[in-house]
């Protein structure tokens, strides 16, 4: 794997990104498998209540936090990309959606009105990972820490080193070829993250996504090869509805579990 970016490098990829809706595989920049995606969606949903004042974090084109909006009383979500939050305010507007604000920032750097307001429940997916160094991770965890109220939620999926790992042994046994981690990805040990939380959160529910992880990652190349794999194909397509139909899969295949949604509570 190539030198991990800097803050600055990464910030510059994601300003490119968000030039366009589609990149150049003509799938969104923040969500390019809409797989997996809707699957962490479809696990945070149910932890939603209609009460509840939410926080997004790392919110992108803003897609994801359009479909949590109608369950809860009003969602601030911010991402320190401009050009992600203007999509998102225009995504929001197209879809009649007025109880999300969308603002610039960043969670090393939370506005001021974090600072004043606490949250009900906050919400971040693959933000993290994006922060370049553990360091940068750990107060990114203390700031959430500081902006959910007491006894509210944090709901985390981010790119877990243990789940990467697991998958790389497979693809080199398997002989697929180089097996490539993107740069700007900062990848957290399972075992770090939860003891940067235990002071202030207790775990409360897991979500696994090993299985989908393994056929659209492990399955699916195997199965097309000497033809390149793509995240739209029937395979991830029937995993995913598998996952869906099916919650005792999140078991399944924990080595490769690299997107695994933790669901913590404030102390």
């Amino acid at each position: 794997m190539s030198k991990l970016k800097n803050l600055e490098e990464i910030k510059q990829f994601w300003d490119s990104a968000s030039k366009s809706a589609l990149d150049h595989r003509k799938l969104r920049p923040v969500a390019p498998d809409e797989q997996l995606q809707r699957l962490i969606e479809s696990r945070i949903k149910p932890y939603l209540k209609p009460t509840w004042k939410c926080l997004d974090i790392g919110c992108g084109d803003g897609l994801s936090t359009i479909k949590f909006a109608p369950l809860v009383k009003k969602i601030t979500a911010i991402d320190y990309i401009e050009g992600f939050v203007e999509r998102a305010k225009k995504n929001a507007a197209k879809n009649s959606i007025t109880n999300i604000e969308f603002q610039n920032g960043n969670i090393l750097k939370l506005p001021a009105l974090t600072e004043k307001n606490k949250y009900d429940c906050l919400i971040t997916i693959r933000c993290l990972i994006n922060l370049g160094s553990w360091e940068n991770q750990k107060k990114a965890l203390s700031n959430i820490a500081k902006v959910v109220k007491r006894g509210g939620y944090a709901i985390i999926s981010e790119g877990w080193h243990e789940g990467v790992m697991g998958v790389k042994d497979y693809w080199l046994n398997h002989n697929l070829g180089e097996f490539n981690i993107p740069t700007f990805n900062c990848l957290i040990k399972k075992s770090q993250f939860e003891k940067a939380i235990a002071k202030d959160f207790e775990i409360i529910d897991y979500h696994g996504f090993g299985f989908y992880m393994f056929m659209s990652r492990i399955f699916q190349p195997i199965f097309v090869s000497p033809e390149k794999p793509h995240h739209n194909h029937l395979i991830n397509k029937k995993a995913e509805q598998m996952l869906m139909e099916n919650k005792s899969l999140e078991k399944a295949f924990p080595e490769c579990d690299y997107t695994g949604l933790y669901v913590l509570r404030k102390k």
